[in-house]
């Protein structure tokens, strides 16, 4: 998908204030370079899922990516490579959900894959994340076990796509 077309889902999202446009990171790498970053945030530890943050408005949806990542798990943009778009889903929130941004169904999802070849040990921001850990692809979905079931299978339709 070309970058005009990805800056369209941004925009055409804070034209519509229905979903709030967020950018997510499937970053491989870890100790043997094929394992997939995991997190959890300090909202919800015991749900796991991939670096994610939310695109501000005029924000492009790589920039976005790259800061949340830079903030949340300390990773420089030059650290990475091998960046490319995967796709895209609207998902629902879950029912009775007051979101302080105005966006009154749920969150539009950009999905990106990506290589990081540094340090698998990380140093993350403990006021976003309450943990992290590298998994192969075959032991994500257990470790995503106790995630909301749609964002969970989301997340795993992704993981196939890589």
């Amino acid at each position: 998908m070309e970058k005009s077309s990805l800056q369209n889902l941004v925009t055409s999202a804070y034209a519509d204030r229905l979903y709030r446009p967020t950018a997510v990171g499937l970053v491989w790498g870890g100790p043997d370079r094929d394992l997939v970053l995991c997190v959890s945030s300090v909202s919800h530890p015991k749900e796991w899922g991939f670096v994610q943050g939310g695109i501000e408005t005029g924000e492009d949806p790589e920039t976005a990516l790259k800061r949340e990542i830079r903030e949340e798990v300390s990773i420089p943009a030059n650290d990475l490579s091998d960046f490319r778009f995967l796709d895209w889903r609207d998902l629902d929130a879950p029912a009775n959900r007051l979101d302080k941004r105005g966006f009154t169904r749920g969150k539009r999802y950009l999905f990106y894959r990506l290589a990081y070849g540094g340090s698998p040990v990380l140093k993350i921001d403990r006021r976003e994340l309450a943990g992290y850990e590298w998994h192969r692809r075959a032991d994500v979905a257990a470790r995503f076990a106790q995630t909301r079931p749609t964002r969970r299978d989301l997340l795993l339709e992704m993981l196939a796509l890589v």
